[in-house]
């Protein structure tokens, strides 16, 4: 099967890692998102799964037709994210598409709009299911070993650097800090608690290093729909000498709490005292996704939750710009 990727600034590695464990898939073309952008970095990695080197496009569009990829990496400028995902899913084209999946609701719209007439499946970048230590906490919460879940805290923080790309500055581009880190853990906190009722966000850019419009810090706070409350801390102020993963939460409910981080998961519940969470040997998001295309198994995520969580992330965007509390 042909793959393909269109840009380079997000995390194509899940694709090319996915494809260096199925040896029916081969990585034959890459192409720019647009014009100047550099993909070469992409080219040594996708060499090295079978020694052979892909065709490098300058117009995406060009290549989805000539090479008709059964599956395509998205990848570029976050702006143009939705705009090439929709094309690909009008030539029924499957899409692994970095986060944001839109930049705006009108967007999201339209995406949504396309996946409904398409042949094709979409999926979003939020690769955190596939990290073990959560996965093993949505696992223990939906086996009900802390019984009904009621309060769910979360963190997610990344390292910044002035090597961050340009396009960072400008809200148009980028998207926001809340579309970009703080959408992880919209996603985990969606998979485990399931529907919101209501948002209420804050972000700064104190700190943000004099990269304009990016948000270096915030907070997101949220009742649920079945009961129960949360709130996301956020941020770009990760120490850059800090080697530990700085992923985060807690999960409360009524027989228990559960705990993730350092890459680990803990449990402790009225009955028992602390413990840690087994955890199953971690799968590749990419091959996961291409074989619930083809049958062979589901994926953790799947479009529908994609657009959800997207639309949260957006309305949290919307609450902190505006200082208001939204009803979702």
């Amino acid at each position: 099967m042909k793959i393909a990727l269109i840009g380079a600034f997000g995390h194509q590695g899940y694709v090319v890692n996915g494809v260096r464990e199925m040896p029916d898939c081969e990585i034959t073309a890459v192409a720019v998102g647009e014009k100047g952008e550099d993909v070469s970095k992409l080219i040594p990695g996708i060499k090295g799964i079978k020694g052979t080197e892909p065709r490098v496009y300058e117009d995406w569009r060009e290549m989805l037709d000539k090479e008709k990829p059964f599956a395509v990496g998205v990848s570029p400028m976050y702006c143009n994210h939705q705009k090439i995902s929709v094309e690909c899913l009008k030539r029924g084209i499957h899409v692994m598409c970095e986060k944001p999946v839109a930049m705006n609701m009108d967007e999201l719209a339209e995406l949504k709009e396309v996946y409904g007439k398409s042949d094709a499946e979409f999926v979003g970048m939020h690769a955190m299911r596939y990290q073990a230590n959560f996965r093993a906490a949505h696992d223990a919460v939906k086996a009900g070993l802390i019984g009904r879940p009621i309060l769910m805290n979360s963190q997610k923080s990344y390292a910044f650097s002035l090597q961050r790309p340009q396009f960072y500055k400008e809200r148009s581009k980028f998207g926001g800090t809340i579309c970009w880190v703080a959408v992880h853990a919209l996603d985990w906190t969606y998979w485990v608690m399931g529907g919101f009722k209501s948002i209420y966000a804050a972000h700064s850019r104190i700190g943000n290093m004099g990269y304009g419009d990016c948000e270096s810090s915030g907070v997101i706070a949220f009742t649920f729909s079945d009961g129960g409350q949360g709130c996301i801390n956020f941020d770009f102020l990760k120490a850059s000498t800090d080697k530990i993963a700085q992923d985060r939460c807690r999960i409360a409910g009524e027989k228990g709490v559960i705990e993730v981080y350092d890459k680990r998961a803990f449990i402790v519940t009225h009955d028992a005292e602390l413990r840690e969470l087994e955890l199953k040997p971690e799968e590749s998001f990419f091959k996961a996704f291409i074989k619930s295309i083809k049958g062979e198994g589901d994926c953790l995520l799947n479009a529908e939750d994609t657009f959800e969580v997207t639309r949260l992330a957006l309305l949290a965007r919307d609450s902190a710009d505006k200082d208001i509390l939204i009803k979702t």
